[in-house]
């Protein structure tokens, strides 16, 4: 772990959470296990420990379960947190064309909707939660966690997205800032929500197997009717 020289929460490898803070008599910053504090600190600006997995902050909120229970029931909690620590499940179908070696949670600012002043349908900005796919040379692609495998994630590595997106919803555009625009500090209970939020979209594990297993099945019968994407297109167009 790099030394940490600022006031803030960190979250380490075995579901730890720490607190750095400056002391007086040793004159350095040194860290603190707060572990049980965790419900008085949802609020506070947190970080991630350079070497931890996604599996971490699950065990972090298993220690929490009956907390995480209550304020995360509209994400599925119960029935994700079992789920996503079960050590010997069988293996469930999903695209085995994905080389992803990570994950991400990353800032997302919408400049259409600044500038239009408009939060009818979204909010001007989000937390996003991703795998990365580094298939392509000196290329990362966001891959959303929905709709695959959520366990194949759990022990991959986890980092904040050090600069924000900027999107355009009107021209359907997305790119990275440059070092200039850094992203805003996140706190312990948005990084909670971002990632339980993401993975539950469709409901709990169960359901959203159901739903995909459904979409998989549609999508392998336009296969057997439709000889390219570019002819199923056309059809839909004639609608």
């Amino acid at each position: 772990m790099k030394e940490i020289e600022f006031e803030t929460l960190i979250i380490c490898p075995g579901g730890i959470l720490k607190e750095s803070d400056w002391d007086k008599e040793q004159e350095k910053w040194v860290l603190t296990d707060i572990t049980d504090e965790l419900p008085m600190s949802l609020y506070d600006k947190c970080i991630l420990d350079e070497n931890l997995t996604l599996k971490d902050i699950i065990l972090l909120c298993k220690k929490h379960e009956d907390l995480f229970k209550i304020i995360q029931r509209k994400n599925f909690f119960n029935d994700y947190i079992d789920y996503l620590l079960e050590e010997d499940c069988e293996e469930e179908e999903f695209d085995d064309t994905l080389e992803v070696r990570g994950c991400e949670i990353n800032f997302t600012l919408d400049l259409d909707l600044v500038a239009n002043k408009d939060t009818s349908t979204y909010s001007y900005y989000h937390f996003d939660f991703y795998g990365i796919d580094t298939k392509e040379p000196d290329m990362e692609i966001g891959i959303g966690v929905i709709g695959h495998n959520v366990r194949k994630y759990v022990n991959l590595p986890i980092r904040l997205k050090e600069h924000m997106y900027l999107t355009d919803s009107s021209k359907d555009i997305k790119f990275e800032t440059n070092k200039e625009y850094r992203a805003p500090e996140i706190t312990l209970g948005e990084i909670i929500n971002t990632i339980f939020y993401e993975i539950s979209f469709y409901g709990g594990p169960a359901k959203a197997k159901d739903f995909f297993n459904e979409l998989r099945d549609r999508a392998n019968e336009c296969k057997k009717e439709y000889s390219s994407l570019e002819e199923a297109l056309e059809d839909i167009g004639n609608y």
